[in-house]
């Protein structure tokens, strides 16, 4: 199974927690797509956009600002001041 579990963590609430094929984070109009194979990363966040796929079809889709993403191989976390759904 390619699946890994996407955490989207607002300053109130957690807004997301599931397994996923994929989910692309757009910032300032550059595209990180992360899947199970991805590198670790960790990134810092103004304001963007993430998109949660499984099997290629969008699950979810939010706007989120000033956080803080980091992805390693058991799973990706966004941490945000603010997330809404798109």
């Amino acid at each position: 199974m390619n699946d890994f579990r996407l955490l989207i963590i607002s300053a109130e609430e957690t807004v997301f927690d599931n397994l996923v094929s994929k989910a692309s984070i757009i910032i300032d109009e550059k595209e990180i797509v992360v899947s199970k194979e991805s590198d670790s990363l960790i990134e810092t966040l103004e304001k963007g956009e993430i998109i949660a796929y499984k099997n290629n079809d969008i699950i979810a889709k939010y706007t989120v600002e000033e956080g803080v993403l980091q992805v390693n191989e058991e799973k990706v976390t966004l941490l945000a001041i603010s997330v809404q759904k798109k």
